[in-house]
């Protein structure tokens, strides 16, 4: 689901809440995962963010949706 924000306003150690309602309605019975990927607007380049978290190709693993 994509979401428009503007993170350059965020400095070191700050905290930020984003919320994105989910289609949960129209989804198929079954596991979903849910990752979190930040893309540079201009040049199309995937953002590496500064946490303990490891990226994968799908992004940053926020947890899991059993519908």
């Amino acid at each position: 689901v994509p979401m428009q924000a503007d993170l350059r306003t965020l400095g070191s150690g700050c905290k930020k809440t984003f919320t994105v309602p989910l289609p949960v309605k129209t989804l198929e019975q079954g596991s979903y995962e849910i990752y979190f990927s930040v893309t540079d607007k201009t040049s199309g380049q995937r953002m590496l963010l500064g946490n303990q978290n490891k990226a994968t190709d799908d992004g940053y693993l926020l947890g899991r949706l059993e519908k």
